[in-house]
């Protein structure tokens, strides 16, 4: 249950600081906005994708390991 709890604590993080980011917070999101800034739209379509595909990745984990944890 613990490990669940932390990849969906670590997936929400992960979802913040892209927003967050935007908005002139830092992190990844500071990174998406000097991209579109200085419109290196290559490097923003991998890093979006890059940011897709980890919540994803922790979404996947995350409920694997909570219907483990709930099977026992």
């Amino acid at each position: 249950m613990l490990a669940s709890y932390t990849i969906v604590r670590w997936e929400t993080n992960l979802r913040v600081s892209a927003i967050l980011g935007l908005v002139g917070g830092g992190g990844l999101g500071q990174a998406v906005y000097n991209n579109v800034q200085l419109g290196f739209y290559a490097r923003l379509g991998t890093l979006l994708l890059v940011i897709y595909a980890l919540v994803m990745l922790s979404d996947w984990i995350g409920d694997s390991a909570f219907r483990r944890s709930v099977a026992t």
